[in-house]
């Protein structure tokens, strides 16, 4: 034990030095992880707090219309929004989309989850002109905005509608609304001249309920049915084995 004693008091000098050295390596590393915790912050911080815009191509739901979706998808206001395309598509006839206010005289306040839609064509019988590579359908939305510290931000958005074939309804939407308004107006004709009597069927609450429960029993015994058919199909490998 004394001899360990003397060996650490002839190199105390050695050993404080060694020492120094680890706790000057430590604060070091700290500092480091200090920084990088600080630089992640900031960055989670400004992810959180900024403006961020999105801009796609969207169909309307059961038709052949597309519209362009511009979105603020950031946690913060989108301030002096300005948009540019090219080429500048037709959008209908005599009317491009560099006509539109959004693209002609930018937005001065796009809100956080605000978003706007604004018709860009009709695709009804325009398959292949949409499948082109280099067709009027493919083009780019450059967007310019800045957030509350005036900070700019620019933004690119190469859009084309080849993804989207297959997607939409191939009967043009105001046809079918022509169709079903020409359809009322027989029935109402009908109705009025007395060609057709109108009919009127009245249900009471419990009438709904209890097609409903019948809805449900009848959903319960198709599920059974199902099951028992798969059990079957399952020992069937079983018997044929034994």
């Amino acid at each position: 034990m004394r001899e360990l004693v003397d060996v650490l008091n002839m190199n105390a000098g050695l050993l404080n030095l060694i020492f120094s050295f680890l706790v000057a390596l430590a604060t070091v590393a700290y500092a480091v992880l200090t920084v990088i915790l600080v630089r992640e912050t900031r960055r989670l911080r400004e992810a959180q707090t900024e403006p961020l815009l999105s801009i796609s191509v969207e169909p309307m739901e059961g038709s052949n219309l597309m519209f362009l979706a511009v979105e603020n998808v950031g946690a913060a206001a989108a301030l002096d929004v300005t948009l540019a395309t090219d080429p500048d598509i037709e959008v209908d006839r005599g009317q491009r989309l560099s006509d539109y206010g959004l693209f002609k005289h930018g937005m001065r306040v796009l809100a956080p989850r605000q978003r706007l839609s604004l018709y860009i064509a009709n695709i009804a019988g325009k398959i292949e002109d949409v499948e082109k590579r280099d067709g009027r359908f493919h083009f780019t939305v450059m967007a310019t905005y800045r957030n509350a510290a005036h900070r700019e931000y620019r933004q690119s958005f190469e859009l084309d509608l080849r993804h989207l074939v297959g997607m939409w309804n191939r009967t043009p939407t105001l046809q079918t609304l022509a169709n079903a308004v020409e359809a009322l107006q027989k029935d109402l004709h009908h109705v009025s001249t007395g060609f057709h009597r109108l009919q009127v069927v009245t249900r009471t609450w419990k009438d709904v309920q209890r097609q409903d429960r019948e809805a449900v029993r009848a959903f319960r015994r198709k599920q059974r049915a199902i099951e028992t058919e798969q059990a079957k199909k399952a020992d069937a490998p079983t018997k044929s084995s034994t």
